[in-house]
């Protein structure tokens, strides 16, 4: 569907593009381990040499991802982040996780991986830890759909949503005649999904950004180095 509200048009294109960072080609499993690895702490730096420390959420956490699977970066940005370092500042965060979590277990090995080819060497917690899993029974793993892989997306399309709230478009249809009747933000995100392989009807997407208290309490919950 084309629109002749340029403002419409560039909010589509903005949420398609950092949605297929984030998202494409990833299952629910790949996600959470990915938040989990994140979670340990990352920085990002940018081609400038700017460093960015950067939260396993949000916008930055959709930069991160570009960067992690070396996807372009944003055509917007005059400074794009292009390298992330593995900092294992929080990592007590994802060990903490990886106790009861199979996942988080996945990614306290990958991240271990990863910090060896970084530093050359692995933090002692971290091997303490995998070498005492080694030993034990290591989580049970989740089995059928895994609940990350709606978490995630619905948790970003509601910041997506609210990022872009400054624009002059409404979030669900307004009944204003002074706006066409599918220029809602929520019209442009199903749109920017159903781009990228998620068909999701303008419904759905609603019913997502009314739930969104719902969500901010359900992560409130997670493992997570955040405070809202």
């Amino acid at each position: 569907m084309q629109t002749n509200d340029p403002v419409f048009e560039d909010v589509k294109n903005y949420f398609s593009f950092v949605l297929r960072g984030a998202f494409v080609g990833l299952d629910g499993i790949t996600l959470s381990k990915i938040y989990f690895i994140f979670l340990s702490g990352i920085e990002l730096i940018s081609q400038s040499g700017q460093r960015c420390k950067v939260l396993p959420i949000g916008m930055h956490y959709c930069f991160a991802m570009h960067v992690f699977f070396d996807r372009p970066a944003p055509p917007w940005d005059k400074d794009p982040f292009v390298k992330i370092i593995f900092t294992g500042e929080h990592i007590e965060e994802l060990l903490c996780a990886a106790k009861t979590n199979i996942v988080a277990c996945m990614a306290a090995k990958e991240l271990a991986q990863k910090l060896l080819e970084q530093n050359g060497c692995v933090p002692e917690k971290l091997l303490s830890f995998l070498l005492d899993v080694d030993q034990k029974s290591k989580p049970k793993r989740q089995r059928g759909k895994h609940f990350y892989e709606t978490f995630f997306r619905d948790f970003q399309i509601v910041l997506l949503l609210a990022s872009v709230n400054d624009t002059g478009l409404s979030i669900t249809r307004n009944p204003d005649p002074l706006y066409k009747s599918k220029n809602s933000l929520c019209d442009a995100m199903r749109l920017a999904l159903e781009s990228i392989g998620i068909p999701l009807s303008f419904e759905t997407i609603r019913s997502i950004w009314y739930k969104r208290n719902e969500l901010k309490r359900i992560f409130q919950d997670f493992p997570s180095c955040l405070n809202f």
